[in-house]
């Protein structure tokens, strides 16, 4: 019955999620749109300092923020590389660049194409149980031999006998 269950659940879920991938108009998953739009928001007060083309200083209130190396995809917060979505530095750099969109750096796992793959599997039933197939040896799994000493008190031959 647990496994029915389980099962039925993730062809719920299976479906559902392919039905909102399929009807998702935008290039990223939602989840990740919404990462962005977060971090777009935090980016609002920061500046931005050119190093060099690919290297940008961000700075804030409080001074120095973070280095964006967009050579090397990588950030000093190190959010941008961990999460492979563009952190808060990362979009400030975008809009000082006047690049509209930051979805290029985004990895291609959340992209919208990818979490269509990943959902359009069905989870099938498992069908009558009288049809599966049954192997024509039962095979006998024995529990482990337990051992009679306590894991957490080695055996100590120090002690004087009694």
């Amino acid at each position: 019955m647990l496994l029915e269950f389980i099962r039925g659940t993730m062809q719920q879920w299976f479906y559902e999620k392919r039905n909102h991938a399929n009807e998702y108009p935008n290039f990223v998953t939602p989840w990740a749109e919404e990462k962005i739009s977060s971090h777009l928001s935090k980016s609002a007060c920061l500046k931005v300092r050119s190093i060099t083309p690919t290297q940008y200083q961000v700075v804030g209130f409080g001074g120095f923020m973070g280095i964006v190396d967009f050579g090397e995809m990588s950030c000093t917060c190190r959010k941008f590389q961990l999460s492979r979505i563009p952190c808060k530095y990362a979009i400030i750099v975008a809009r000082h660049m006047r690049l509209m969109n930051v979805n290029a750096w985004v990895h291609p796992f959340f992209r919208t194409d990818i979490y269509r793959v990943i959902y359009q599997e069905p989870v099938s039933p498992l069908g009558n149980q009288s049809d599966w197939l049954h192997s024509p040896e039962e095979i006998v799994i024995l529990p482990p031999v337990l051992d009679s000493r306590r894991p957490s008190h080695p055996f100590n031959r120090n002690r004087r006998p009694l």
